[in-house]
């Protein structure tokens, strides 16, 4: 493979991996001018009801003292209902989601604690449900309210409508107002596997624009817009909140190492004997845009690559498509690569045209450096003359390899999300969103652990063998091949390290494209490996 090829690829990765690392952590969340911080300051009390309501005292609307939202629940009491899509367990202390189990993917939701009422979290709920639907109460007896909150299923897969009733039972008009809980992470989970933190977001869709970060690092403040919806999502599962009314501020929760998102509602008034129900739809499922987007309101958006995010959908879409031919998600990624190939192709060929060429006139350029050692600037000078006469842009090859970068890039961050791969086998290959783990050793090696993974060393035998073919025999004594070589094998050593870890199913793209390059540089150049 050509140098150029190789620093292209590699700056390709340093942009990768700086993107990754450095935006997640500093990046931006949009501009967050409507926001100041709600500093968290003592946990919540059992008065938490009495504080919750308040009487009307006079015309005017009183101002309500509400708790500051710090604990989760120290009781559990669980009530599980199911569909064949989704596992879900409520505790009856605060009617928050505990746990979401996803039936098709055999895996947690990484949040819990959805739905979750802050101001009720120490209060047991009286249950009455069926199958696929839950209702849950409380009769708050200092205030005269009961609180009915229910879960109910729809047809929409992974779509629940969540209601939050109010019942004024008192002889007197009430104001009140409840934030809930959009899910909690204890920091146990980035401890667990730090690697997967990037993964974690928190979006909140406005008007005009959505706010992501880091779910740890997400500073959410009062939102003076309205909220159209706001996800939580890792690596392959998301869940959303889409309010049907009205919603006040988005407020955060730094408790003992979980952090918690809670959502508030404007301040309401209830009369003697009115009912008053919020509405909302939540989804709890896989990252898939056509599964997601039945919820309406852009939330689909939700699912976001990063730099090149709609190039990834676009590649995304290939993918997909490509599998429904040939039914196989290992088949499918070789033959996106081969359609990859076949389009960038002009774009090779160029490339390895100027190579060739470049070869070409190489002992007459080592000739002028020689004879020009002593002197940069004539060297240089002399070299364009050369170039010009024999027509030949020494950056010819650069350009296409720098386009084939945003290609790269956007693959990697589709396939490291893509929730299609997991679980997905071929050839040996048990899983595509994981290493190919051609062998489980029973002790841990340097760089390797204890794994032997076969795709990225027969990557490093392709990327060898390119090497070798571009080095011509006018060179092979020169300092300049001897450097060569010695770059190349740091570059397929440094190539071999940075993938060996990586999905199987990136690195089966990757591997298969380059027996594709090596092929072709064999019929371009027509030299025998």
């Amino acid at each position: 493979m050509e140098k150029r090829l190789f620093l292209a690829i590699i700056l390709s990765i340093l942009v990768l991996m700086t993107y990754s690392a450095v935006v997640s952590r500093f990046g931006p969340q949009q501009p967050l001018q409507q926001y100041s911080q709600q500093p968290v300051q003592a946990p919540l009390t059992t008065s938490t009801s009495s504080a919750s309501f308040q009487a009307k005292a006079d015309v005017g609307s009183p101002s309500l003292a509400m708790p500051i939202i710090e604990s989760l629940p120290t009781s559990e009491k669980l009530s599980t209902f199911t569909n064949s899509d989704l596992t879900l367990s409520v505790n009856l202390f605060g009617s928050g989601i505990k746990e979401s189990i996803l039936n098709s993917y055999d895996a947690p939701l990484l949040h819990s604690n959805i739905g979750l009422l802050a101001e009720w979290q120490g209060k047991e709920f009286t249950k009455s449900n069926a199958t696929h639907y839950t209702s849950m109460s409380y009769d708050d007896t200092a205030t005269g309210i009961e609180i009915i909150k229910s879960y109910k299923f729809t047809e929409d897969q992974y779509i629940l409508e969540m209601d939050i009733e109010f019942v004024n039972h008192s002889g007197i008009n009430r104001y009140t107002k409840y934030n809930f809980n959009l899910g909690s992470i204890d920091e146990a989970v980035r401890r667990k596997n730090p690697a997967e933190e990037r993964y974690i977001e928190l979006s909140i869709s406005l008007p005009d624009r959505v706010l992501r970060n880091n779910f740890f690092r997400f500073n959410p403040k009062s939102v003076n817009d309205k909220i159209q919806w706001i996800g939580i999502r890792d690596r392959y599962f998301c869940s959303i909140v889409k309010p049907l009314q009205e919603t006040g501020g988005i407020n955060k929760s730094v408790n003992a190492g979980t952090v918690s998102y809670f959502l508030e509602s404007p301040a309401f008034e209830l009369l003697p004997g009115q009912r008053i129900k919020h509405s909302y739809l939540l989804y709890i499922g896989p990252q898939q845009p056509e599964l997601i987007e039945r919820l309406g309101s852009g939330t689909d958006q939700i699912v976001n690559f990063g730099m090149f995010d709609p190039l990834s959908h676009m590649l995304l879409g290939a993918l997909r498509m490509l599998y429904k031919v040939s039914k196989n998600w290992g088949m499918a990624i070789i033959l996106f690569s081969l359609l990859v190939f076949i389009v960038l192709s002009p774009l090779s060929i160029k490339s390895f045209s100027s190579m060739k060429k470049m070869q070409e006139i190489q002992p007459l350029v080592e000739e002028l450096k020689i004879k020009y050692k002593d002197n940069q600037q004539r060297m240089h000078k002399e070299m364009l003359e050369l170039y010009r006469e024999k027509k030949i842009n020494p950056f010819g090859g650069c350009l296409p390899m720098i386009l084939q970068m945003p290609i790269f890039i956007a693959l990697y961050q589709t396939m490291m999300r893509l929730i299609d791969l997991k679980g997905a086998g071929f050839l040996w290959i048990k899983d595509l969103a994981e290493p190919d783990r051609l062998f489980i050793f029973k002790q841990s090696f340097p760089v390797i652990g204890n794994e032997l993974n076969l795709l990225p060393l027969l990557m490093i035998v392709t990327m060898l063998i390119q090497q070798k073919m571009t080095t011509t025999n006018a060179l092979q004594t020169s300092d300049t091949a001897k450097q060569q070589k010695i770059m190349s094998l740091f570059m397929a050593v440094f190539f071999g390290i940075i993938f060996y870890h990586m999905p199987a199913g990136l690195v089966l793209y990757w591997s298969f494209n380059s027996v594709l390059m090596l092929v072709f540089q064999m019929k371009i150049l027509k030299v025998k490996a």
